[in-house]
């Protein structure tokens, strides 16, 4: 992925992936995340639904905002800064970017910064809270 990235942003080649390409990856992921709900009983389906649907409402607010935030701080496109900073997997962010002709470096780029934030900030959190408890 960086090897393309570097070949992409020198110019040396401006490669798509076909439509449907896409199509067929965004329809095995979804299959995938389907079949973990094969013997689920209709009432932990349902509080999945709700569960998530409150997170992703959050989530996306979040993530509206910053992004609003730093297209007028950092001059670039509002959705490209969406899809960097939106929860879920670069895989998919990777994908619906070039779906929309975002810059996928830009997007992977931040998106794996956001996650290592995270991460690192939710152990620091971790640690101090626990030393808290004590």
């Amino acid at each position: 992925m960086l090897a393309s990235a570097i070949l992409h942003l020198v110019g040396v080649t401006d490669f798509e992936l076909p439509v449907a390409a896409l199509a067929c990856a965004q329809v095995v992921i979804g299959a995938t995340i389907g079949c973990r709900f094969a013997n689920a009983s209709p009432r932990l389906i349902l509080r999945a639904l709700a569960l998530s649907a409150g997170a992703t409402v959050l989530m996306l607010l979040s993530t509206v905002m910053f992004a609003w935030l730093l297209s007028l701080a950092g001059g670039d496109r509002f959705v490209a800064y969406v899809l960097a900073y939106s929860p879920g997997g670069v895989a998919e962010m990777s994908l619906i970017a070039l779906s929309l002709h975002v810059e996928v470096p830009f997007v992977v780029l931040h998106h794996v910064v956001r996650v290592l934030t995270v991460v690192a900030g939710a152990s620091i959190a971790f640690r101090l809270l626990k030393e808290r408890v004590r």
